[in-house]
C-alpha cells in the first residue's frame, strides 16, 4: 500500500493491491484535482479508495484500486503551469499509460471499473472513445481498456457542459487573489470544453452514444449548493449530470459538487449506493468480460486475415486459414462444421415459384426446410392418411389442424410434409399464415394476384370447398422424446453419429431442462454455436439460471445474457423494437423508419446494420430471407406455362415466441420500446406514403423494379394494427404522454390506409377480370433489390 503522501500527480498509481484482484478500480479526477485530494474528506482526512473502499468490499470482491493523475489545473503556480491540452491528448495519455501499466502486470483482460468526477467523466468517455476506434494492428494492445471496461461511476460529470460564468465562479473561488485575472481573458482549452453547447463535448457524447450501452453505469448529480460568497449555485445541475439514457441508473449525492466524491465514513450519503453498485459489477464482470475478449480476439484475427488479404492479393488463397469461413457472428468454422440453419444475408430460400401451371407453390419468405429435422415419423404418417382420405375427401375437405403449445413444432411438421409429398399435390400448394386476420387477408390476397389462378380454378368450385361443413381433423402434436431431442440437439450442433457417451449424457440432461421443446433446443444450439461454448459449460450455466416452469424463459435469458455480455447492444436494442411488430418485416420498410431513433438508441453494429441482423441471425433470434414477389398480373412466358414474373423481397421473420420474449421482458421499459417502435412505423409510413403519390407508375417493362402499392398499404396496415393491439392493452390511465401522443400518430397513419387500398384493390381485380395490366407504382419495398451493403447508406 502506497503513503498518500507519496501519490504523484501524475500518471496510475496503484494505492491499494489484493493478491486475488478480480478487476481494477479506477479513480480519475476533475478540474484542479489531484488523484488524493480529490478523494479525501476536509474533515477526517480519510482516503476513502484506500481507507473504507476495500473493507466493503470484502473478501467476495477483491479488487486493486488504482488512482490516476493529469494535469487539469486552470492557473499556473511557481511549481507548475496551467494545463494547456486538449481532452484528446489527456485521453490518449490515460488510454496509454494503464495500458502499460496493465500490459507490465499481465492483468490486461481484467475487468476494468471507474469512478470518475466531473470533468474526470468527460475525459473517460473520450478516453473510451478513442480505445475503441483503435483497430490498427500496431495499436491493439491500447483496445484492452475499451474491451476491459465493465461499469462506470459518474460523480457531477457536467455532461451536457456547464454556463461559463460557473465555471468562472469556481476559479475565482479556488484561487481566490492569486489567479491573475488574465486567465480568464484567455480561457484555458478545459474550460472551454466543458461550455455549454462547446462542439467538442457535442462530439464527445455522440461518439459516447454508440458504445454506452455496453457498460453498466450509474450517474450521480450534487444536491447542495456551493458557497461562492456572493452566492450560491450548483456546479453542475441535475439536467447536465444526469442525461436520460435508457438503462441508466440516476440518484443525488447530499453534498455539494466538490465533495460529493470525498466520503468521511460508510454512513456518507451516497456511499453505500455507489460500493453496492462497485461490489456487484466486481462479482459479474470477469465471467462477461472473458466472452468480449474471446469476441476481440476472434475479430481481431478476423482484421488480421484481411489486412494479410489485402497486403499479399491473390497469392492470400495459397496459404492455410485464408479460405476459413466465418459464421456471422465473426467466429471460424472449421472443415467438419455443418450447414448453417438459417439464411444468407442474399440468398434467396424460396426457389419453388410456381415452375408449371399444374404445379403452383406460394409460400411466405421464410419457407425452407429444417437443416436438422428429427423424429415425428409417426406425425407425418399420420397426417398424411388424413390429408388424403377418400372418403372425407368425398365429402367436401380432408383438412387437418395441427395442434400443440408454442415452440413445439408445429410449422416444422407442416414443412418437412410439404416437401415430403409435394408430389402428392398437382394442383399446387398454398402456405396461408394464420396468427392474424391481417396476415391471413394479405396471404390470400397474393393468392389473387396470381393470374394463373383464375384460369385453374371455377370459381364455384372455390366457394363449394370454403363453404363446405366438414369438420378439420385434429392432430395432436406432442414433446419430442429424450433420445429425439438428444439426436436433434447433437445434429444441430454439428456433432456426427456414433455420439460420444459424455455428449450423449450432458445432451440428455439439458434437453430435460428443456422440457424437450424443438424451438428451445434449436435456439440453444445457435447460441453454442455463436459463442462457441462448450456444451458441459452451457449446461453448467443453464442450470445456474431461474426456472419458472417456461423453458422458453431460461433460454431466450441465456441469449439475452450472452448478447449484453458480449456488448451487441445494438443487436439487443432492434430486437427489443422488432417484438412489437409483426413476424414478417421487410427490410427496406424498416430501414426507412429506423432514421426516428436519437442517437440514444444505435442499431448498428460498428456502422452497419446488416452486421446487426447477422449477429440476431447468428443467435437463432430472426431470419432473413427473400420471397418471390408477383411482379405483373397479367404477363406470361412465352411459352403459356402458367410462369409468373417475380422479384425478390427482402425480408425479416421473426417467430413469435421471441417477440413475446422480448417484448415483456423490457417491463418498465416497455411503454418507451414500444413508443420507439410506434415512430420507427410512422416514419417509415410517412416516407413510403410520399414517395409512392409523388412517383409516376412504372412502365410495363417486366423487368422494371417495383411492387404494387397495395401491397404497401397492406403491409403498413398489419404492422400499423399490431402496434396498436400493443397499445391497447396497457391500462389507459397509466399510459405515460410520450406513447399516448405516438399512439394518435398511429392512428392518423392508419386511418388514411382504408380508402387509398380498396381504391387500388379495385384496380388491380379489376385487372385480373380483364386480363389487362394494372398500374403500378414503386412503394417502400421498391429498393429491396438494392444490395445488402447499400442498407448501411443510410443515416440510422
Amino acid at each position: 500500500m502506497v503513503d498518500r503522501q507519496e501519490i504523484p500527480r501524475d500518471g496510475i498509481t496503484c494505492v491499494y493491491a489484493h493478491p486475488d484482484a478480480q478487476a481494477d478500480i479506477v479513480f480519475l479526477h476533475g478540474l484542479n484535482g489531484n488523484p488524493t485530494r480529490t478523494w479525501t474528506a476536509k474533515d477526517s482526512a480519510v482516503y476513502w479508495p484506500v481507507d473504507l473502499l476495500p473493507n466493503t468490499l470484502g473478501p467476495d470482491a477483491p479488487v486493486d484500486v488504482l488512482v490516476y493523475g493529469y494535469n487539469a489545473d486552470t492557473a499556473s503556480t511557481s511549481e507548475r503551469s496551467a494545463s494547456d491540452n486538449y481532452i484528446y491528448e489527456h485521453a490518449q495519455t490515460l488510454v496509454t499509460d494503464l495500458t502499460s501499466y496493465r500490459g507490465t502486470r499481465g492483468t490486461a483482460t481484467r475487468p476494468i471499473i471507474w469512478v470518475a468526477h466531473s470533468l474526470g467523466g468527460i475525459l473517460l468517455k473520450r478516453a473510451l472513445n478513442y480505445s475503441n476506434d483503435l483497430k490498427d494492428r500496431h495499436h491493439e494492445a491500447s483496445r484492452s481498456i475499451f474491451v476491459s471496461t465493465f461499469g462506470i461511476i459518474f460523480l457531477g460529470t457536467p455532461h451536457k457542459g456547464s454556463g461559463l460564468a460557473t465555471w468562472g465562479s469556481i476559479l475565482q473561488n479556488m484561487a481566490r487573489a492569486t489567479m491573475p485575472r488574465r486567465l480568464f481573458d484567455s480561457e484555458p482549452v478545459l474550460i472551454k470544453t466543458l461550455k455549454k453547447n462547446n462542439q467538442t463535448l457535442r462530439d464527445i457524447n455522440v461518439h459516447f452514444l454508440d458504445i454506452y450501452q455496453r457498460f453498466k453505469i450509474q450517474m450521480a448529480h450534487e444536491n447542495h449548493k456551493t458557497d461562492f460568497t456572493i452566492t450560491k449555485r450548483l456546479v453542475v445541475d441535475s439536467a447536465s449530470a444526469n442525461p436520460e439514457l435508457p438503462g441508466v441508473q440516476y440518484f443525488g449525492i447530499e453534498a455539494t459538487h466538490s465533495n460529493m466524491c470525498k466520503f468521511s465514513s460508510s454512513t456518507s450519503h451516497g456511499y453505500r449506493i455507489v460500493t453496492s453498485a462497485i461490489r456487484e459489477w466486481v462479482i459479474q464482470g470477469p465471467s462477461v468480460i472473458e466472452r468480449r475478449w474471446d469476441v476481440e480476439r476472434n475479430e481481431s484475427r478476423q482484421r488480421a486475415i484481411e489486412d494479410a488479404t489485402e497486403r499479399l492479393g491473390p497469392a492470400a488463397a495459397g496459404f492455410p486459414g485464408f479460405n476459413t469461413p466465418m459464421t456471422s457472428s465473426g467466429h471460424f468454422e472449421g472443415p467438419s462444421a455443418p450447414p448453417r440453419t438459417t439464411p444468407s444475408l442474399s440468398t434467396p430460400f424460396l426457389q419453388h415459384a410456381q415452375s408449371t401451371r399444374s404445379s403452383l407453390f406460394i409460400t411466405p419468405s421464410h419457407f425452407h426446410p429444417d437443416t436438422v429435422f428429427v423424429g415425428r415419423d409417426k406425425e407425418l404418417a399420420g397426417l398424411h392418411t388424413m390429408l388424403l382420405d377418400e372418403h372425407r375427401r368425398s365429402l367436401g375437405t380432408s383438412a387437418v389442424v395441427v395442434q400443440g403449445m408454442s415452440g413445439i413444432g408445429k410449422s416444422a411438421l407442416g414443412k418437412q410434409y410439404i416437401f415430403n409429398h409435394k408430389s402428392h399435390y398437382p394442383g399446387g400448394i398454398y402456405w396461408i399464415r394464420a396468427s392474424t386476420l391481417q396476415e391471413m387477408e394479405d396471404d390470400f390476397w397474393h393468392i389473387a394476384k396470381n393470374d394463373a389462378i383464375r384460369q385453374m380454378i371455377d370459381h364455384r368450385a372455390s366457394r363449394r370447398w370454403q363453404s363446405s361443413p366438414q369438420q378439420p381433423a385434429i392432430l395432436e402434436l406432442g414433446l419430442l422424446s429424450v433420445s429425439e431431442s438428444q439426436e436433434l440437439l447433437l445434429g444441430e450442433l454439428g456433432k456426427h453419429k456414433p455420439y460420444k457417451p459424455e455428449d450423449l449424457d450432458m445432451a440428455a440432461k439439458l434437453v430435460k431442462l428443456m422440457d424437450c421443446l424443438p424451438l428451445m433446443i434449436h435456439s440453444a444450439a445457435q447460441q453454442m454455436k455463436a459463442t462457441r461454448e462448450p456444451l458441459s459449460k452451457y449446461l453448467k450455466s443453464w442450470k445456474a439460471k431461474p426456472h419458472i416452469g417456461d423453458a422458453a424463459l431460461p433460454a431466450f435469458q441465456s441469449i439475452r445474457d450472452d448478447l449484453q455480455d458480449r456488448g451487441e447492444t445494438a443487436a439487443l436494442n432492434l430486437i427489443n423494437i422488432l417484438s412489437f411488430f409483426g413476424q414478417l418485416i421487410p427490410v427496406e420498410m424498416l430501414a426507412l423508419g429506423l432514421k426516428a431513433l436519437d442517437t440514444r438508441t444505435s442499431v448498428k453494429t460498428k456502422g452497419s446494420l446488416n452486421k446487426t441482423f447477422a449477429t440476431l441471425i447468428a443467435f437463432a433470434l430472426i431470419e432473413r430471407s427473400e420471397t418471390a414477389e408477383i411482379r405483373s398480373l397479367s404477363s406470361k412466358t412465352s411459352d403459356n406455362s402458367g410462369e409468373t414474373q417475380t422479384e425478390p423481397l427482402d425480408t425479416l421473420w421473426t417467430h413469435s415466441v421471441t417477440q413475446v420474449f422480448f417484448a415483456n421482458i423490457l417491463a418498465d421499459d416497455k411503454q418507451s420500446w414500444l413508443e420507439r417502435a410506434i415512430a420507427v412505423f410512422c416514419r417509415s409510413f410517412d416516407e413510403a406514403d410520399a414517395r409512392m403519390k409523388s412517383a409516376k407508375p412504372e412502365s410495363k417493362n417486366p423487368n422494371k423494379p417495383g411492387l404494387g402499392m397495395p401491397d404497401d398499404y397492406r403491409r403498413y396496415s398489419a404492422h400499423g394494427k399490431r402496434l396498436l393491439e400493443h397499445v391497447n392493452k396497457m391500462k389507459k390511465t397509466q399510459l405515460a404522454p410520450e406513447l399516448n401522443a405516438a399512439r394518435r400518430e398511429l392512428r392518423l397513419r392508419l386511418e388514411s390506409i382504408p380508402a387509398e387500398l380498396d381504391r387500388l384493390q379495385r384496380a388491380v381485380l379489376a385487372s385480373i377480370v380483364n386480363g389487362d395490366e394494372a398500374p403500378r407504382i414503386s412503394g417502400s419495398s421498391s429498393l429491396s433489390n438494392s444490395s445488402p451493403a447499400s442498407l448501411d447508406a443510410f443515416p440510422i
